[in-house]
């Protein structure tokens, strides 16, 4: 999206290209067990103490794997990365409201699709 004149416009393609990326980084990131695993691997302390056998503890270990793989991304943790993909989702469904045009159309749906 971009601003000119006080008016926004966007540029479908890319917009559809950002989104296509949110959902694969949903779909093979956020989701994916083996991700989870090595940012948790990554993330154990030295002393391996980090056996888990309770909800609480796999809470944590799954919190810590995703900080892990925030910080590879170069992010100091997860939550700034989802705040990103929120902000960019709002944008797309605020600026593509009331309209019948096809890329539109299929920016919403993406949008929709991230959020599944």
């Amino acid at each position: 999206m971009r601003a000119f004149d006080n008016q926004r416009s966007i540029y479908p393609g890319l917009e559809v290209s950002l989104l296509n990326f949110c959902v694969s980084f949903k779909n093979h990131v956020l989701t994916d067990s083996r991700i989870i695993m090595l940012g948790s691997h990554l993330g154990d302390e030295p002393e391996g103490e980090a056996v888990v056998d309770s909800i609480d503890g796999v809470y944590n270990e799954s919190k810590s794997a995703y900080s892990m793989l925030a910080k590879l991304s170069g992010f100091s943790n997860m939550q700034e990365v989802l705040e990103i993909f929120a902000t960019k989702l709002v944008q797309n469904l605020l600026t593509s409201n009331n309209t019948q045009d096809q890329e539109h159309i299929r920016i919403v749906d993406l949008s929709l699709d991230v959020l599944s």
